[in-house]
């Protein structure tokens, strides 16, 4: 559910990008969007799948959220910056062939730069705030306090694998 939460982050970067470039917003900008919600949904699951990893290694959650933006931000930025450079030789081209794929140029670039910024800020403070609700739930329901990270996913799972 959190990652599928990014989507519609990057999209609202894609909006904006159209703004920005004072073009319309057409059917090819939606595909754009669609090519935009895949990249979404990558550096999101790279970024949970490191966290998981640093969890499953003895890690405290706020240490392995911190240490998951640490190592994920170089390849995610430069994922980024390689999309966006790469698409802006499209997004300037005038000629006329080129003016049917620039909406969906526009939608994936600037849906990557600001996707990209709100994963590496908001996608951590997600995971942290989503922990806490869990382990709040889990008072309310069961009136006994519990460890933060006996209640992530992980964690669970390699229990059940040790067991």
């Amino acid at each position: 559910i959190m990652v599928l939460m990014m989507i519609p982050l990057g999209w609202l970067g894609a909006l904006r990008g159209h703004g920005i470039e004072n073009m319309v917003i057409s059917m090819l900008s939606a595909w754009g969007m669609v090519a935009l919600s895949g990249v979404i949904v990558n550096d999101a699951v790279v970024f949970l799948a490191k966290y998981n990893r640093l969890l499953k290694s003895g890690n405290k959650i706020e240490t392995a959220v911190y240490k998951a933006g640490l190592s994920r931000f170089r390849p995610i930025v430069l994922t980024t910056i390689t999309t966006v450079l790469g698409l802006y030789p499209l997004i300037w081209e005038e000629s006329f062939q080129a003016q049917f794929i620039i909406p969906m140029a526009i939608a994936l670039a600037y849906g990557v730069l600001i996707g990209t910024a709100f994963i590496l800020t908001f996608f951590p403070v997600l995971i942290l705030c989503w922990n806490d609700i869990k382990l709040t739930w889990h008072r309310l329901w069961t009136g006994q306090s519990a460890v933060a990270e006996d209640l992530e996913v992980a964690i669970q799972n390699q229990k059940k694998e040790e067991a």
